[in-house]
């Protein structure tokens, strides 16, 4: 903000003149009167603060820099240049000469607003939380009214995870203006994370009613209810996100997911296309140097490379589909996983088979991202085309493992709890459930168990009070990492017990018998309230009828097996 008149300063004609070009918006003029004082000499620390001022709203950091050193020089008990060099030594990321000059100007004026706000800013971007929170909470005593501080300090505590103070600042703000849309919508983030979703939905209906066209608010509030299973009115309020146009893409991949899950697959299926765009892209393994296919161009006689992406567990269930092109005299390949290659090399569903860190074309005319077949060959969850098993094992791990297996007590169940921690969020937070949980179920009756979990999740294994029920040579299993040995393992075990996982996945498609527990709203490809899977012929879902209970799951597998 330039300074037009000054107490203890007066202006020259010239100077006046450069001031009120200035204040009139004649900046290209004002600039030119303020070069020329400087080069004349001028001794009045406002004309350099005021011409700074000019340079930092152009982003000439180290001029402004340079000007408001001579501002602070020339009038060292004004606290302005030093509040202004403060800023600039931000900007500049000159962090320690920032702190320096802002404490200068708290020692004029220890109740100077900038002062603490951009000693607050300065500690933030050192990562100096703590800091930075107490340098804001002085800044908000001076000027209380300040919504934003609050919303700023409340964001700062959630980084630190003390949810509970930044609720009490963002009520602090919805108590001074409880009309603010932006105050209305970090209250509804608040008890989001706290899973208080009713609540939080509550908080983006009264941003909605005061800003209709409010899309981040639509579409926040449709995340929450496909969160809780109200997958139509979720629908409708991503229709209303992207009708307000916010993030497109990801607004439409998300009500892509709502579709989906409900089975919808003609409307989700090619809205699914936009999972590579927007916010979080889930983005294929590799791109190769092709053309992608749009379905446009016809496939018979053509050459396709196929590319995966998402996870191992994706790969196992569309790989399905490499038969469909390969009956359809489509010269397929395939870019996959190093993990799954000696897996999917065995099953014998295609030959021209590469690995995404060592790409080979062979001499394809166009790529598509495997996740994308489903769209382009019509699937359906009453059409799913292939739901016979089509991955295979070696005759050799399959007849090793029986051997192993030989003298072990039945059933023989292999277990697996955990999957990537990394990935679980949102729509796919709570699907891991904790080994413990399934006591109850394993000490109903005589078993034996295996445990296949790698990596996350494992450590649970050695405190779990049935311990003494898994296999002696459990450590054998532990060191198994390829895919082809763990589904022989799977083959010989009777039954697999497994959360939303690559192994849910493996098993299935070996045609294996299979339950997988699910969270009370899983993903897509698991439908919404069936006991079955399109997928999967001999794989059962056992549901959670309740968010985070996993109670009443146990049950469930209690009465199945009661019934076998």
């Amino acid at each position: 903000m330039i300074i037009e008149n000054s107490i203890h300063n007066k202006f020259t004609e010239k100077e006046q003149s450069a001031i009120e070009l200035h204040s009139s918006g004649e900046i290209s003029k004002a600039s030119i009167q303020y070069e020329l004082l400087i080069n004349e000499g001028s001794e009045n620390y406002i004309i350099y603060y005021n011409y700074a001022e000019i340079k930092m709203k152009s982003n000439d950091i180290s001029r402004a820099i340079s000007l408001l050193q001579s501002s602070r020089s020339l009038s060292l008990n004004s606290i302005e240049p030093k509040i202004a060099l403060g800023k600039a030594f931000q900007m500049a990321h000159m962090y320690s000469d920032a702190k320096q000059v802002c404490r200068e100007a708290l020692d004029i004026d220890p109740n100077s607003y900038f002062a603490h706000l951009y000693l607050g800013s300065i500690y933030y971007k050192q990562g100096k939380l703590n800091k930075s929170i107490k340098a804001f909470q002085k800044a908000v005593k001076i000027k209380p009214t300040k919504i934003t501080l609050y919303i700023t300090i409340s964001q700062i505590y959630i980084r630190i995870r003390k949810i509970n103070k930044a609720l009490k600042y963002l009520k602090l703000a919805y108590k001074i203006q409880p009309k603010s849309h932006v105050v209305l919508l970090n209250l509804s983030n608040i008890y989001t994370r706290l899973n208080l979703k009713a609540k939080a939905i509550d908080y983006l209906d009264k941003a909605i009613l005061l800003k209709p066209h409010f899309a981040k608010a639509h579409f926040n509030k449709a995340n929450l209810l496909h969160q809780i299973g109200l997958i139509p009115s979720a629908i409708d309020s991503y229709k209303s996100a992207i009708k307000y146009n916010f993030d497109f893409n990801s607004a439409n991949r998300n009500l892509a997911l709502s579709y989906l899950t409900i089975g919808e697959y003609q409307n989700g299926l090619p809205l699914y296309e936009f999972r590579s765009s927007g916010s979080n892209p889930q983005n294929p393994h590799y791109h190769p140097k092709l053309p992608k296919w749009h379905g446009k161009e016809p496939l018979k006689d053509t050459s396709l490379l196929l590319v995966t992406e998402q996870g191992l567990g994706d790969t196992i269930q569309f790989v399905r589909y490499v038969k469909v092109l390969l009956s359809l005299e489509v010269k397929t390949s395939l870019c996959l996983q190093p993990q799954l290659l000696r897996l999917i090399s065995n099953s014998g569903l295609i030959d021209q088979i590469s690995t995404i860190d060592k790409p080979l074309y062979f001499k394809s005319k166009f790529w598509l991202p495997l996740l994308s077949l489903p769209l382009y060959l019509g699937i359906t969850p009453a059409n799913p085309l292939i739901t016979e098993p089509y991955i295979f094992t070696n005759p050799q791990s399959d007849q090793q493992w029986r051997s192993i297996f030989s003298s072990t007590k039945r059933p023989l169940i292999a277990l697996h709890w955990q999957g990537n921690p990394i990935v679980e969020t949102n729509s796919l937070a709570g699907r891991s459930f904790p080994l413990e949980i399934l006591s109850k179920f394993v000490n109903s009756f005589d078993c034996s168990l295996i445990s296949l979990q790698k990596g996350f999740g494992l450590e649970q294994l050695s405190s779990c009070s049935f311990k003494n029920k898994f296999v002696p040579f459990q450590h054998q299993i532990d060191a198994i990492m390829d895919f082809s040995e763990i589904a022989s393992i799977i083959k010989s075990c009777d039954l697999v017990i497994t959360s939303d996982s690559a192994v849910a996945h493996l098993s299935g498609a070996l045609g294996h018998p299979t339950w997988i527990l699910l969270h009370k709203i899983p993903d897509w490809r698991w439908g919404i309230d069936n006991s079955d899977s399109i997928w999967y012929p001999k794989t059962r879902l056992f549901r959670q009828t309740q968010e985070d209970n996993w109670d009443d799951v146990i049950d469930q597998l209690i009465h199945a097996h009661t019934l076998t």
